[in-house]
């Protein structure tokens, strides 16, 4: 064997690169992304409002021959500022007095909160959390609570994943994050009590992004390390596929826990394919089990008809061992020391304001579809459809680079949301003007999903071995944040309707500033310590560079001249 042969990497690469074997394992673990990733948008639908009013009982029965229109003229005060009938109160009429000759309508100012309850049209939806609760009016924050504690529960799945995965294998791992999931996700449709409801989704929540993150980090070590991009990008477009069909599921359903229900059974399929994929051969190694990993290295290289060397393998297992003794030594590093070295500070805090800032604006943008002009249904289908080209962008990096296409996103997306934002403002009943601003709308989610996207590999670039799965950690953990602010910042549409988008756009314009402060890292060096990153900070930060003028990078980088920075 070629003594260039060290590890796992250039074994695959030797028995043939991606095999057949391997592409089929891949695609069999990312329909568990698919069909988890459906409760990821499940909100849209779930809590969506539908036109509703003060319930009337007694005139809303056929017998008085009432029209809809007719029952708001008489019992709905007009709210002529916004143009549109009161939601949360009715004049105070008399309805236990009623007859067929309507003597209980009389004429009057006087209104009250909706006493008897809510009436929903439900020729959109028929039925979803809010209309089944009543969470409108006085009690819509306990929706806006639902959905913040939905991203807690992604939160949760996203910390509960690491040590799990490490300690059960990947394999495992993914099968009970599959069947937490088709447990309580299911278990939430015969939810009686909304706070019953409130506890399993967020449960359901956290076992789906822990699902996500299963399979991403699954295929990664399955696949050679040249096709971990794409192999990627696949695992995102599965849950893309969700994104996108999920509005067809609600439109066919139009209840919320017929739709969580069916989405729910998608999982089932993954249980069995779980038995014909092999465990991960890297985790295998990772925890001393060579003969294991052997056995699935030699699948591989049959699907080639080829077969692995008794030295080739003895050589994968001592660099395995030496790179755990590596990682044991990188272990007293944790996320403080990621603020401890001036550039290494302002990249992190570059990194936590971009990631806070992605998931802020992708969600917002993902929920708040229910209000944008037009068919929800087709809206959402566009929305989701469009993160399918999002994503893809990322194979422009090659020739743009990530941080110019990372910033590049960011402008793209805060200008669309700004543009989307005046031509609502400025329709007045244009209808093309408003479809003006739902395509802008789009567009603007398509951005959202690039930067997304792209962060994530960017993140991974930037920081040097000894401290790269913190930093991916620490972007991650403010990401989960920006999701449990968005649906308080939705909150904010019923007073302020230009607002939402507005802070969507102003959010991005500064996350475009500041992610010109990061380095280029496409085709850079591949850092390996602190100090060897600080070096390439100094060196590479042009703007930053620019903007301080700072006289101490060349005294500090002459201070560590003999750190050598490894080349790709």
């Amino acid at each position: 064997m070629d003594k260039k042969t060290k590890d796992l990497d250039d074994l695959q690469e030797q028995l043939g690169g991606f095999t057949r074997y391997q592409i089929l394992v891949c695609i069999g673990a990312a329909y568990l992304s698919y069909a988890t990733a459906y409760i990821h948008q499940s909100g849209i639908f779930l809590s969506a409002v539908p036109v509703f009013r003060c319930a009337v009982p007694p005139l809303e029965d056929p017998t008085y021959g009432l029209s809809e229109a007719e029952i708001r003229n008489y019992t709905i005060p007009y709210d002529y500022g916004k143009h549109k009938y009161d939601t949360c109160h009715r004049y105070d009429l008399n309805l236990t007095n009623c007859d067929v000759n309507l003597t209980c309508i009389q004429p009057t100012n006087d209104v009250i909160p909706c006493d008897k309850g809510y009436h929903y049209d439900t020729d959109v939806y028929t039925m979803t959390t809010v209309t089944q609760w009543d969470l409108v009016c006085d009690r819509s924050i306990l929706d806006t609570i639902a959905n913040s504690l939905f991203f807690v529960g992604f939160f949760i799945g996203s910390a509960a994943y690491g040590p799990v995965g490490d300690w059960l294998g990947r394999k495992l791992a993914m099968l009970v994050f599959c069947v937490c999931h088709l447990i309580f996700g299911i278990g939430l449709c015969f939810s009686p009590y909304f706070e019953l409801y409130l506890c399993l989704r967020v449960i359901s929540a956290g076992s789906a992004i822990a699902c996500f993150i299963s399979v991403f980090v699954y295929t990664s070590e399955i696949c050679p390390k040249h096709h971990r991009t794409v192999v990627g990008m696949f695992v995102f477009q599965s849950a893309n596929i969700a994104h996108a069909t999920l509005p067809g599921f609600a439109y066919a359903l139009r209840t919320w826990s017929d739709l969580m229900f069916i989405t729910g059974l998608i999982t089932v399929p993954f249980i069995l394919i779980w038995f014909i994929l092999p465990e991960s051969p890297r985790w295998l190694l990772s925890v001393g089990r060579s003969d294991a990993a052997r056995q699935v290295m030699e699948k591989y290289a049959q699907s080639n008809s080829l077969h692995v060397r008794d030295e080739d393998w003895e050589m994968v297992v001592r660099d395995e061992k030496e790179k755990q003794r590596n990682a044991v030594e990188s272990e007293k590093y944790s996320v403080f020391e990621l603020f401890k070295r001036p550039r290494m500070r302002i990249i992190s805090l570059a990194v936590v304001f971009g990631w806070f800032t992605a998931n802020l604006v992708f969600y917002g943008l993902a929920l708040n579809v229910g209000s944008l002009s037009g068919d929800p249904y087709t809206n959402a289908g566009i929305n989701g459809a469009i993160e399918i080209v999002g994503t893809a962008l990322i194979l422009f990096a090659p020739w743009t680079g990530k941080r110019n296409l990372l910033c590049a996103s960011f402008l793209f997306c805060s200008i669309s949301c700004f543009a989307s934002t005046i031509c609502v403002e400025f329709a007045n009943g244009n209808q093309a003007v408003e479809t003006t601003s739902v395509v802008l709308a789009v567009l603007g989610k398509m951005g959202a999903t690039s930067v997304f996207t792209i962060i994530y590999s960017l993140t991974s670039d930037i920081y040097p071995t000894v401290v790269r799965a913190t930093g991916v950690g620490m972007g991650s953990m403010a990401a989960r944040v920006g999701g449990v602010v968005t649906p308080f910042t939705l909150q904010l549409q019923n007073s302020i309707p230009w607002l939402i988008q507005t802070i969507f756009g102003i959010l991005s314009v500064f996350a475009f500033m500041t992610s010109l402060i990061f380095p280029e890292t496409e085709k850079a060096v591949c850092l390996t310590s602190l100090d060897e990153a600080e070096i390439f900070y100094r060196q590479n930060m042009t703007l930053w560079n620019y903007i301080t003028r700072s006289r101490n990078s060349e005294k500090y980088a002459n201070g560590l001249k003999g750190t050598k920075i490894t080349k790709l």
